[in-house]
């Protein structure tokens, strides 16, 4: 099955007008779960970042968003339910299982923590702080960061927590850890070198090693450092990927980046965590061969980098508009001149905590609709409601014990630190999934069940009751169409069993249109009416009724 073979555009069939069942039809086969991206290629070429931010920022991001009319066309690595497959971009985790708090803690962790002592072999002097390339006793080899003098242990937590929240929802990254080291724990490997403000490559003296820890947040009370180790990721890195089209030399990236729905949710997920330091320098492909010393392989897709996430973008006294607007952002500008800088921005007057390791995160303020990063991101543009709810439903299965696992391993010095930012985490997922569960008829968990023979039961879980977002008085009309959009005569409101959980019984499928029957779920809230959602039957070679299809109008 090649990468395009579950895309809705492929696997449906357009009647010639709409009906009340919509227009939408599916094949009669299982939604695709696995997407085979895996066929194996010669290695490509390693990509550089060759653009400027500010002309990424002020002149490619709105040209693209002006000939690509946003909005209008819906993602298309979905599957027929409007999941995303398994990909060497996404695996599906806490999104369609259960997962527990342990691991969550261990994230992407190979079962091993980093143990002293650290050889360093190559000093990291390139960007905001040092570090070094280092191998470990057990000869592992990680990247060792810092956290800045202004806020220490900011950086490192905000890496260590957001990584296993993103691991946890789907993505690749790499396995961060938090480690304490003396200086005695950081041992010089005799060809250790660094590189020169040329790029000539000099011998690493101890001297220079005790330079780099005076520039970093010192000791602690017992003599100690705190460091972020980045293990190595799998296969050879050949760069990050484009925010928009393919890597051209990669047969087996068929998606254009921008329609891709694990791409768009960023803009959900990245709010969420104030991930706002997004970039192509923040994304990261490795070529992994099919066998060792092959010539042929494939490339996955990992994020990187979360030290600007929960609030740490804004502390130290940098970037105080983190969150609100990105960095050329000219309207606020404007708004500022035009009042003789007496207009107060959203951003001004909200200071950093002054918990130890905790930046400007916080619940207060915080819009999911409005949230920006830093740097445009192409993706998260071409963002639409059906994206956003499929990722805030993701977000709502991390319960408290999910979210104190994952703080636990930032190893914060202050308990109330930790306690924290769970209940920020907590508070902010509250307000992303709200705003997002607006855009549609939030329901989920669609079942049928047979009662007797010939008649099924059909239910699905609101989402907004289940997680008690508010008591509106709700209203739900479930209704049966045959394959030509003709409605059978069932008609049902919607019974509810507690949780949000409704159900209609007595569904007889259709006879008519090889036996195709769609269920449209139609919700009321208050006075308001949400756009339907319909679900698409149909019997198998066997002759059971299967779901093979949703389609969120």
């Amino acid at each position: 099955m090649t990468a395009r073979a579950f895309l809705i555009p492929l696997a449906t069939l357009i009647v010639s007008c709409a009906t009340a069942a919509g227009a939408v039809r599916f094949e009669n086969r299982d939604p695709v779960w696995r997407v085979a991206d895996r066929h194996a290629v010669p290695k490509p070429d390693s990509r550089e970042q060759v653009t400027t931010d500010l002309f990424v920022d002020l002149f490619r991001v709105p040209i693209l968003d002006g000939l690509s009319f946003p909005g209008f066309e819906r993602a298309e690595n979905i599957n027929s339910l409007g999941e995303v497959p398994d990909s060497t971009w996404w695996n599906n985790r806490i999104g369609v299982r259960t997962m527990s708090a342990e691991e969550v803690a261990q994230g992407p962790a190979m079962g091993e923590r980093p143990a002293l002592p650290f050889t360093i072999l190559r000093a990291k002097l390139s960007g905001a702080m040092p570090g070094f390339l280092i191998e470990d006793a057990n000869g592992v080899k990680y990247i060792l960061k810092f956290d800045i003098p202004e806020a220490p242990e900011a950086e490192s937590a905000a890496d260590v927590i957001a990584a296993r929240l993103l691991w946890a929802i789907g993505y690749n990254v790499p396995d961060d850890q938090i480690v304490y080291f003396d200086r005695e724990g950081l041992e010089l490997a005799e060809d250790a070198t660094q590189e020169d403000a040329v790029g000539e490559e000099l011998p690493l003296e101890n001297d220079d090693v005790d330079e780099v820890l005076e520039q970093v947040a010192g000791p602690n009370d017992e003599g100690r450092w705190r460091g972020l180790v980045s293990r190595f990721v799998e296969g050879e890195p050949i760069g990050g990927y484009p925010m928009a089209g393919t890597r051209s030399d990669d047969p087996n990236d068929r998606v254009d980046h921008e329609d891709r729905r694990d791409l768009r949710a960023h803009g959900v997920f990245f709010a969420w965590l104030d991930h706002t330091d997004t970039k192509e320098a923040n994304t990261l492909d490795t070529w992994i061969p099919i066998r060792e010393d092959a010539r042929l392989g494939y490339v996955r897709h990992y994020l990187v980098d979360f030290g600007k996430a929960l609030g740490a973008a804004g502390v130290g006294g940098r970037r105080p508009h983190a969150g609100w607007v990105h960095q050329w952002e000219y309207g606020y500008a404007a708004g500022s001149l035009l009042t003789f800088g007496l207009w107060v921005r959203p951003w001004e007057n909200r200071e950093a905590s002054e918990l130890r390791g905790v930046g400007r995160f916080t619940v207060d303020g915080y819009e999911a609709d409005r949230w920006s990063p830093l740097r445009l991101w192409f993706p998260m543009r071409r963002m639409d409601r059906f994206d956003a709810f499929w990722a805030s439903k993701i977000l709502m299965r991390f319960d408290r014990d999910h979210l104190e696992a994952a703080v636990a391993e930032a190893r914060l010095s202050d308990p109330t630190a930790s306690r924290y930012f769970v209940e920020t985490l907590r508070g902010r997922q509250r307000k992303t999934a709200r705003t997002w569960f607006r855009g549609v008829a939030p329901f989920d968990g669609f079942a049928i069940e047979e009662e007797s023979a010939g008649t099924f039961r059909v239910c699905a879980t609101d989402l907004w009751r289940y997680y008690d977002f508010g008591d509106e008085p709700t209203a739900t009309m479930l209704r049966a169409y045959d394959r030509h959009g003709e409605p059978t005569g069932w008609q049902r409101e919607g019974s509810a069993s507690g949780r949000g959980r409704v159900c209609g019984e007595g569904l007889e499928p259709a006879s008519g249109g090889a036996e195709y029957t769609v269920v449209r779920f139609d919700l009321r809230r208050a006075d308001e009416e949400l756009p339907p959602a319909m679900l698409h039957l149909a019997r198998d070679r066997e002759g059971e009724l299967r779901i093979i299809g949703l389609h969120r109008m």
